[in-house]
């Protein structure tokens, strides 16, 4: 048996995701000008460099143009790891699609928050993390013979800090601060100071043209109403390096890997 530090992110706001949040009620107090010079301008100094902080920079900009719309916005550009104008131009036929939009209203049919930074929380708990998070740890212990347990679940704790402010869990966007200034003065100092790491792999690097080509011929893409042209644009801008498309790509790739599997049994 092992524990685990799942539910950590969600009880204390350990997400940058949060902190993006917290980041959109002071920029949207800014006016439309001025945080349309400061989108262009930084996307305009993207196409000066390129590495990887052209992708950071990438990053940025989508951030703030995120937080210029509502939080089903860029709850949606979160999910999907592409602008929603791209999106838009892969789902082809909407008679075929269900819209992203009814499932969400489904999702938060019965959440009592209106502030973002508690709504955003309220889909962790809900969607992404049993949905998402458990699951894949679930199947990889299961499959090494493994019992986990997860103490930042226990539902006193759980109960406990979704009633807490979030002036108090995320003072100055510090993630994790109530974990940090309490047990965390125990641990050692290199612990703390260390980067939050991910485990996303880099999609961007392994999925080029030449081993993606493949997924976009054949009938499968029309038959779950996604457009070929647009697929194969952001296939081309990933290969390029114009921009980061990656995740997006990968799941079109699984998601017509299972229909084609399903369409075989």
């Amino acid at each position: 048996m092992v524990l685990t530090g799942d539910g950590g992110d969600e009880a204390l706001s350990g997400y940058p995701a949060y902190q993006s949040e917290r980041f959109v009620s002071g920029y949207q107090q800014l006016s439309g000008g001025v945080r349309h010079a400061l989108e262009l301008g930084l996307s305009g100094l993207s196409k000066l460099i390129s590495g990887g902080a052209k992708y950071k920079l990438h990053r940025i900009v989508n951030v703030l143009r995120s937080s210029s719309g509502s939080f089903q916005e860029r709850l949606l550009a979160k999910l999907a790891w592409i602008d929603l104008d791209m999106l838009e131009g892969v789902l082809e036929d909407r008679g075929v699609v269900r819209p992203i939009e009814d499932y969400l209203d489904e999702v938060f049919s019965a959440c009592q928050f209106d502030d973002p930074f508690y709504r955003l929380m309220y889909f962790h708990y809900h969607v992404s993390l049993p949905e998402r998070m458990l699951t894949k740890v679930d199947r990889v212990s299961m499959a090494s013979s493994l019992e986990c347990r997860a103490p930042f679940l226990d539902p006193r704790l759980v109960e406990l800090l979704a009633a807490v402010s979030k002036d108090v869990k995320m003072p100055k966007f510090e993630r994790k601060y109530l974990l940090r200034t309490t047990v965390g003065k125990s641990l050692p100092k290199e612990i703390m100071r260390a980067p939050k790491k991910g485990f996303i792999p880099p999609l961007r690097c392994w999925l080029n043209e030449s081993n993606t080509r493949e997924y976009v011929q054949g009938g499968l893409l029309e038959k779950i109403g996604l457009s070929r042209s647009a697929l194969s644009e952001l296939i081309r801008m990933n290969s390029s390096g114009e921009k980061d498309t990656g995740n997006f790509l990968w799941m079109v790739i699984l998601l017509l890997r299972w229909v084609e599997t399903d369409e075989v049994c």
